[in-house]
């Protein structure tokens, strides 16, 4: 199934890799860290001809156990703030298949 951004007028926020490169400068804009050998990338799905998703691959050396991202808690999206939000809140509460 196809996988994509919520936006309003996507054909202005450019191609899949412009608005994932566009959402990580964002990120970063507003306080994350991304390990600087670290990018996205599309994979194969195993056992799905023609299927890809996108993933997390390393472009250089990433050390065991290191950390490639840190965001900070202002930037993370959970039920609470979802379920809160003024334009979130009530797509959640009209689409059951998000309810947990």
């Amino acid at each position: 199934w196809p996988v994509g951004y919520a936006v309003t007028e996507p054909e202005k926020c450019g191609n899949d890799d412009e608005r994932v490169r566009n959402v990580i400068q964002w990120a970063v804009d507003n306080g994350a860290w991304i390990h600087p050998n670290v990018s996205t990338g599309m994979f194969d799905v195993p056992g799905k001809k023609g299927l890809q998703i996108r993933g997390v691959l390393a472009t250089g050396h990433v050390a065991e156990k290191e950390k490639i991202f840190i965001v900070p808690k202002h930037l993370l999206l959970n039920i609470e703030k979802l379920r809160d939000h003024r334009w979130l809140g009530p797509i959640y509460a009209d689409t059951p298949q998000l309810h947990d």
